[in-house]
Formats: structure tokens, C-alpha cells, sequence
């Protein structure tokens, strides 16, 4: 079984969006090209859509959180579009739920919000954090964060339970194998 992968490139004077099989075979595909820069942040578990961030080219360097359909027409579709920076985002292991960082509150902190349906985001810490990742862990399906300190550093990570039982892979899938 092979796998792809994402990334973000400027080779074309602006970050976008291409794809490459890992193992090096075919040429890397243009999947998205815009004209503000866009970094892949996560990949759902069915296959079916990438997340990523997006920076816009005025001077508020506003980040701003999208989705790809991966299935169909790859048009892409807004997830957060705020006045605030939201960033370092990443699907559950069931792509239920979508976890970020953002600076809404005055300071960074993660927040988790269904992908899709109703029900509004969740403020998982109260002291800072960025860089949400769901990991597995014997216990269940876990999101971390890093809290920022007052010297600007990043803490060790602090670990909230989920409850669910896959891990998630970052902006890489598998693809069947030709038969």
C-alpha cells in the first residue's frame, strides 16, 4: 500500500497546495493554487478532506482556517473565517470534531468544535496552549497542547481525554494498492 502526501510549496511565487506519492513515483499534482499563502494542517480519517491555513497578503496577516473536499470537485470550503488567528488545526481520529488554536480570547488558546453539524466550539484550556494533536493512548483517543509561558517558551504538553479509539494521520493517507 502506498501513501501520498501534501504540502505547500512557492514555487510559483505564492504557498500553495500540491500532492506526491510518497514513494517518489508520478509528478507532485498542483491540488490548490489562490492567491494567499495555504499550509495543510490535517487530514481526516476517511479520506475525504484536508484542512489548512490560510494567511492573508494584507497586514494583518490574518490566519484563517479551510477545508478541501478530496472527494468530487475540489473546491474549497471555509471552516473558520474570523477576525482572529486561528491556526494549528487537526481533525479527531472519527473527524468528528476539529481542534485549533486561537487568539480570540487576547492570548492563544485551543479550542475544539464539531467539523460538521450543529453545537459550538469548546475552550479546552484556560491558561494558553497551542499546537493541538490528538494522539492514542491506551486510556482512549487524547488531544494535547502546549501551553505558552511568560518567558515566550512552550511547557510540556498537557493531555485532555476524548474518548475515541483511532489515531490520525497529518496530511498523509494511504491509498489502495493496484490490483
Amino acid at each position: 500500500m502506498g501513501s501520498v502526501l501534501f504540502f505547500s510549496s512557492d514555487r510559483k511565487g505564492q504557498y500553495d497546495l500540491y500532492e506526491k506519492a510518497v514513494d517518489g513515483s508520478g509528478n507532485e499534482e498542483l491540488v490548490l493554487a489562490s492567491e494567499v499563502a495555504k499550509y495543510c494542517q490535517s487530514w481526516s480519517s476517511d479520506d475525504k478532506f484536508v484542512l489548512f491555513m490560510t494567511v492573508s497578503n494584507d497586514s494583518s496577516a490574518n490566519l484563517d482556517l479551510w477545508t478541501l473536499p478530496l472527494v468530487g470537485e475540489r473546491k474549497p470550503v471555509p471552516y473558520l473565517q474570523t477576525e482572529f488567528a486561528e491556526s494549528g488545526s487537526r481533525f479527531s481520529s472519527d473527524g468528528k470534531w476539529v481542534a485549533y488554536a486561537s487568539d480570540e480570547s487576547g492570548k492563544n488558546e485551543v479550542y475544539v468544535s464539531p467539523f460538521r453539524g450543529s453545537g459550538g466550539k469548546q475552550l479546552v484550556s484556560a491558561s494558553g496552549g497551542s499546537t493541538p494533536v490528538w494522539r492514542w493512548r491506551r486510556q482512549g483517543n487524547f488531544l494535547f497542547r502546549r501551553r505558552s509561558r511568560v518567558d515566550g517558551g512552550e511547557s510540556e504538553p498537557e493531555w485532555f481525554g476524548t474518548g475515541n479509539r483511532r489515531g490520525v494521520s497529518l496530511c498523509s493517507r494511504p491509498t489502495p494498492s493496484p490490483s
